[in-house]
């Protein structure tokens, strides 16, 4: 096992920068609109091995309706 830092912030802080693994915490919207979607990539493309997203029912289920 590796040890390493943890860094905690918000998507808008965390562009431009890449982490091995990044936890998408406390998503939660009910419907899906271009600023959702945006952050959403923006967060999503940080990591760089491993992705988790922790989402709330309804923003999952907005999720999935817009795949």
């Amino acid at each position: 096992m590796e040890t390493g830092d943890v860094l905690v912030d918000s998507v808008y802080r965390f562009k431009g920068r890449h982490a091995p693994a990044v936890v998408f915490a406390e998503i939660d919207f009910t419907a899906m609109s271009d600023t959702i979607k945006n952050r959403l990539f923006c967060g999503m493309t940080r990591a760089s091995m491993k992705l988790d997203l922790i989402l709330s029912e309804s923003a999952a289920t907005a999720l999935l309706a817009a795949t």
